[in-house]
């Protein structure tokens, strides 16, 4: 399979705003964590279901109660 210089550039931005996201809610980097989805974005875990940016608020009321 042949992979354009394109794709392979998305794919390189893709993996680094997952690193990123990571990094950010591991940092408690909640603005920057909840500028990491879009509003629609959709994200499902063992403990949320919702969108991204109530997800990054989500981990923040969590982190506050120390279960983070």
């Amino acid at each position: 399979m042949v992979v354009s210089a394109d794709e392979r550039a998305d794919k390189a931005e893709i993996e680094e705003l997952v690193r990123m996201e990571r990094y950010w809610r591991d940092t408690a980097r909640w603005d920057r964590l909840a500028a990491a989805y879009t509003p629609d974005s959709r994200v499902r875990t063992t403990w949320f279901d919702g969108s991204g940016p109530e997800f990054a608020e989500a981990s923040r009321e969590m982190a506050n109660r120390g279960r983070l």
